[in-house]
């Protein structure tokens, strides 16, 4: 019985960290093509003059969009650990009480 919880356990770790791990990749993508777009909208000679707003509009939402996912990130990453920490401290009230 141990030992399938011990399995159960590895593969909650496994999941946890592709998932944070592709949370903290998209984010950065996310974070670096704002940047991206502010930069070229601030170099770039465009042929109409609304063009200049609208990228640097766009650049600002994504850098805005960006940091909520950051935050949601941190959220995530904290709930995990207390998660993890209950689900620990519960193995072993059950260890003591065998």
């Amino acid at each position: 019985m141990s030992s399938n919880k011990t399995i159960v356990r590895i593969l909650e770790i496994i999941s946890t960290a592709l998932s944070l791990t592709w949370l903290f990749v998209s984010t950065i993508g996310i974070l670096l093509l704002g940047i991206y777009i502010i930069f070229y909208s601030m170099t770039e000679d465009f042929e109409k003059p609304y063009q200049e707003g609208m990228y640097f509009g766009t650049g600002v939402v994504t850098l805005i969009v960006s940091i909520i996912l950051i935050g949601t990130q941190v959220y995530f990453i904290r709930q995990t650990k207390l998660k993890i920490k209950n689900h620990e401290e519960q193995a072993n009230k059950e260890a003591n009480q065998n």
